[in-house]
């Protein structure tokens, strides 16, 4: 049996109320990503960061980052780390977060916080994008 199933049948053997196995197309914020890592490491180290002028979540921990070294420190190991979207929810609650702009493709971790942060507004940035060299979205 694959690990992934066998994980789903020790979980729901544990008593977990549901398992389900997502199907995504590469094994992201796995160790099985490091090479791919490693190449973003050094992009990362290349770049010249300010300060954040507002927090910044960490995808691993949920919590806030307001320093240089620690955006520079999550990004050499976000692709690697999984994601505590728990405790990132619980953080947006604590910051009283009103509004949720998804960066990637589709809607699912702005649908997932509108369940978890009540009255937060989500967005998609694909969304938000207005084509200025067309003047009907100008």
């Amino acid at each position: 049996m694959p690990a992934v199933q066998e994980a789903e049948r020790l979980a729901l053997a544990a008593g977990a109320r549901r398992a389900l196995i997502l199907t995504i197309p590469l094994p992201a914020h796995t160790p099985l990503m490091e090479h791919a890592a490693a190449a973003f490491r050094k992009a990362v180290d290349r770049l010249q960061f300010k300060p954040p002028t507002f927090p910044i979540l960490a995808n691993a921990s949920g919590e806030a980052m307001r320093t240089v070294g620690a955006l520079q420190d999550e990004l050499r190991q976000q692709m690697l780390r999984q994601v505590d979207w728990a405790r990132t929810m619980v953080s947006m609650k604590t910051m009283k977060v009103r509004t949720v702009v998804e960066l990637g493709p589709g809607r699912v971790l702005a649908s997932l916080a509108a369940k978890h942060i009540p009255d937060v507004v989500t967005w998609n940035a694909d969304e938000l994008f207005v084509d200025f060299a067309d003047t009907a979205t100008a």
